[in-house]
């Protein structure tokens, strides 16, 4: 997977992200995710030999899969520099974010289609 999309210090200018990342399917807590298409809360990085540092080292992330017909599209990723700070709520809302990418992802790519 590459990263391509990114906020903050990751996209100092314009569209360009700084220190583009890629993660195998199955490596670090994103690729983990991609691989078992199931979302994750980490409340402590410190304590996961999964996680891989990007631009500065966070302390909790939430991570949810992006699915169209049971096959992984892509990740939404976010990190927090404090511990345990992604919730309950915080997963029910990148959930519902991530299921409303997929379905105009999933209409856009049908709608293109048709007019082939």
């Amino acid at each position: 997977m590459c990263q391509v999309a990114a906020i903050g210090q990751k996209n100092p200018k314009e569209n360009e992200i700084s220190n583009l990342l890629k993660i195998p399917i199955g490596s670090g807590i994103t690729g983990r995710v991609a691989e078992t298409l199931q979302p994750v809360i980490v409340d402590d990085l410190k304590n996961d030999d999964r996680y891989i540092i990007d631009l500065k080292a966070a302390r909790s992330e939430i991570c949810v899969p992006l699915i169209i017909d049971d096959n992984i599209i892509g990740v939404i990723d976010c990190e927090d520099p404090r511990t345990g700070y992604f919730g309950q709520k915080h997963l029910e809302l990148l959930t519902t974010v991530c299921a409303l990418t997929s379905s105009c992802l999933l209409y856009t790519s049908d709608a293109a289609d048709e007019e082939d």
